[in-house]
């Protein structure tokens, strides 16, 4: 299974995730990837030491691959409304090429 990261996503975890997040995202992500048992949309928690983060994944069985969507960090105002847009735009984009298969 492919695991590819978004570009919402990619700059979050560039920009605002630091190494411990990260490296329990990169476990989770595997781990999902490996499981394969959770098609479609779904939401996971990182508990970090100073924060909570939720980030959003799509798998797609069809296309072998789990989708790292979007994610913010637990606190009002989040998810904001570019994340909720680029959230709804990847899950269309998916369930086409899903279709396309």
């Amino acid at each position: 299974m492919k695991i590819q990261r978004m570009p919402f996503f990619h700059d979050f975890a560039e920009k605002i995730m630091d190494g411990s997040e990260f490296g329990i995202y990169r476990v989770q992500a595997l781990s999902l990837a490996a499981a394969k048992d959770r098609a479609g949309f779904f939401e996971k928690i990182i508990k970090g030491s100073k924060r909570v983060l939720v980030v959003n994944y799509y798998l797609s069985l069809k296309l072998d691959t789990l989708f790292i969507l979007t994610a913010h960090i637990t606190r009002a105002g989040e998810p904001r409304e570019k994340e909720k847009e680029s959230l709804q735009k990847y899950i269309t984009e998916i369930k086409l090429l899903e279709g396309e298969k």
